[in-house]
This record gives C-alpha cells, structure tokens and sequence, in this order.
C-alpha cells in the first residue's frame, strides 16, 4: 500500500510540475520546456534566475526598476531580485540552495 501513495505522489509532482511549465510556457514566450520536462530540467532553466526576474516584469511591469540593473552573472543575484520582488507581495518565497540542490 506504501508504494500506491508514492506512485501518487509523483504523479501529483509530476501533473504540477507540468501545469508550471505550461504557465511559465504562456508568460514567457521564450520558454520552451516540454510538458514532461523532469525537476532537473526545470531547475537547470530556472537557475539563474532570468526566467524568474522575467516573470516577475511580466507579472508587475516595472517592479524590479528599482533592483534591475540587468541580469548578473551571479545567478545567485537575479534569484535574489525575484525573492525579494515576491516578499514585497507577500508571497512565500523559497531559498536560493533550493535552486541549486538536486
């Protein structure tokens, strides 16, 4: 019966991580991931945080003017710029080693 619930649960992760992907594919008309991309191959396009800085712009046109100056090339740079433009709205957050841990 255990094993039911994991077969479950990573169809759950993979129908959310699919409809993520289908969003991100709508707002970012770059974004080109295919549905049944794995968590890694949604991690590695998420990782230097230009897709989420973009998100961000394209979800509060403007909001990161303030932050912006370009993308870095730390990428540990834009992932903070998203963080700190979605702790303004109030919004969880996540951590940038979240990013990069496998």
């Amino acid at each position: 019966m255990g094993t039911f619930g994991g077969q479950f649960e990573d169809f759950h992760a993979d129908d959310r991580r699919a409809e993520v992907i289908d969003w991100l594919g709508g707002l970012l008309p770059e974004f080109d991931l295919p549905l049944d991309s794995s968590d890694e191959e949604l991690r590695e396009y998420l990782i230097d945080g230009t897709a989420l800085c973009y998100t961000a712009d394209k979800l509060m046109p403007g909001v990161l003017e303030g932050v912006w100056g370009g993308y870095a090339s730390d990428h540990r740079s834009n992932v903070k710029k998203f963080l700190s433009v979605i702790a303004e709205m109030g919004l969880p957050g996540f951590s940038v080693k979240d990013l990069e841990e496998v």
